[in-house]
């Protein structure tokens, strides 16, 4: 890889980052402060303690695949099959996080700017689709640097809760309303999914292992630095926040109210309020805009990586790359599938959290596995895969109590994409099998 198309240690952390403070930290922020009150930024760290086995695992795979994708883990650990559904499921599943993303900014932006107001927000999600088509297709220091550009935007809002959380820290006593924290300890099983989904993301580095420089040292390095730097901001944004609104949160989970909680309790004239609170809105609004970008960047390679090893249809145009190295068509499947999702859940977006959480479960579970294997194939210690698949095992039953939960159309639309991805499976092996004979 050229040093033109490659990424720094340091890119590559951004958009770990940039891909996990997503849409997930500002829509937790609320429900988590109402659910768990004080408590509220234990579940992050409870949830990074009990997916950090995991976070070694993949990080220690890539010590011995450096060229990483998921696809190889597997397929070289156990078996072909388990490769394709390692990549398979976190292609399609990450893709509806994008989706969300996506119209996460487009909802906020129609709040705060009248003049969209009236157009369909469909047709906006699309639009904004069709940018980030474009953008993708640009070379990996292009998109490098809109990464940065996403961060400095998301800092804004955060920064803004940090400080405001500091100022009501030394004018006022956040704990005068919760004095009784044992009936908060029992709300934090059903907070964990909350975390869960706003941590997907940390594995970015293996769709992008072989574009980082010095891949084998570097690529373990993003990881395990986006995602502890990812779990310690969550938890402390959400303690300030939580100092910030105290009294003051509001009986709904509509996360537009989060900023403008916190502004309500500053002396600021009604004209003033409304300037502040709309700039502040909009950049959150850019980092789930940021995500859906790092997401869709990032993604289009688990693609790749199938069709180069001709199990997908379609693999001689898919894995082709255009002047600036990036497999294009990937990333207009990419766009056509976010677009499906947008017509499948019109009125239902929490559909696509679910899958993501889902989906990408299932290909951690089969990358652990992979480790577990190599760990067994070269006589070394198998702790940390066991705990990572405790810890995969316990995800698994929270992200199927979830999905069984919202009822019947999540389950066939994950079903749906299983069964699609079995059938490309099985007859691009049956064509291999005439093609011998």
């Amino acid at each position: 890889m050229s040093g033109k198309n490659s990424l720094s240690l340091t890119s590559a952390i951004l958009i770990n980052i940039n891909i996990m403070l997503g849409a997930g930290l500002f829509v937790n922020s609320i429900s988590l402060s109402n659910i768990l009150g004080i408590l509220s930024p234990l579940i992050y760290i409870i949830v990074g303690l009990l997916m950090l086995p995991l976070v070694l695992s993949i990080s220690k795979l890539l010590r011995y695949h450096s060229s990483g994708s998921f696809y190889e883990f597997a397929n070289i650990e156990i078996s072909k099959t388990a490769g394709f559904f390692a990549s398979w499921t976190y292609f399609v599943g990450k893709l509806a996080s994008a989706t969300l993303n996506i119209h996460f900014f487009t909802h906020i932006a129609q709040t705060v700017i009248p003049i969209l107001r009236p157009i369909n927000n469909i047709f906006l999600d699309l639009i904004i689709l069709g940018i980030f088509t474009v953008l993708n297709m640009l070379n990996m220091r292009t998109g490098s640097k809109i990464q940065t550009l996403f961060m400095i935007l998301k800092i804004v809002p955060i920064s803004f809760v940090f400080l405001s959380g500091g100022y009501f820290l030394f004018n006022s006593d956040p704990l005068d309303s919760y004095n009784n924290l044992s009936n908060l300890f029992g709300n934090i099983p059903a907070s964990i999914p909350f975390a869960i989904y706003a941590f997907t993301g940390f594995e970015a580095s293996c769709s992008l292992s072989k574009h980082i420089k010095d891949s084998k040292k570097n690529g373990p390095k993003a990881i395990l630095i986006s995602f502890i730097v990812t779990v310690l901001m969550s938890a402390l944004y959400q303690l300030l926040f939580f100092i910030s609104t105290n009294n003051y949160i509001l009986p709904t989970d509509q996360y537009f109210q989060a900023i403008p909680t916190i502004l309500s309790r500053f002396s600021i004239n009604i004209n003033s309020l409304n300037i502040i609170k709309n700039f502040l809105q909009m950049f959150i609004a850019s980092s789930a805009l940021g995500g859906a970008y790092g997401i869709l960047y990032s993604n289009s390679w688990n693609l790749h990586v199938l069709a180069k090893n001709k199990l997908v249809w379609g693999y001689n145009k898919i894995s082709e790359l255009n002047k600036h190295h990036i497999a294009y068509l990937a990333i207009i499947i990419e766009a056509a599938i976010c677009i499906v999702y947008l017509l499948i859940t019109a009125k239902n977006n929490l559909i696509l959290p679910q899958i993501t959480a889902l989906g990408c479960t299932l290909s951690y579970s089969i990358s652990v596995l992979s480790y577990y294997f190599l760990s067994k194939k070269l006589n070394n210690n198998k702790t940390l895969p066991i705990f990572g698949l405790i810890s995969c095992i316990i995800m698994l039953i929270f992200c199927i109590k979830s999905l069984v939960s919202s009822g019947l159309i999540p389950f066939l639309v994950f079903s749906g994409i299983m069964i699609l991805g079995t059938i490309m499976l099985i007859s691009n092996k049956a064509n291999k099998t005439e093609a011998k004979l």
